[in-house]
């Protein structure tokens, strides 16, 4: 059976304070970072990824990588 997760990028400064990113390029801020290694340790125990598919922007990016 094939599963697809979607999985939104990490919190980013602009997220915290309410402001519109939009497709500014904007970094993960530490608490983005922190999610981000968290939902690759859920991902990691549940499932067997075969693909990762990813925006360029670098808010994404680092929630990929």
């Amino acid at each position: 059976m094939n599963r697809i997760c979607h999985v939104r990028h990490g919190e980013t400064e602009w997220n915290r304070i309410g402001r519109l990113q939009g497709r500014e390029d904007i970094d993960l801020n530490a608490t983005g970072l922190q999610q981000a290694a968290s939902c690759a340790e859920y991902l990691t125990q549940h499932g067997n990824w075969q693909r990762v598919i990813s925006s360029p922007l670098k808010r994404a990016y680092q929630t990929t990588e």
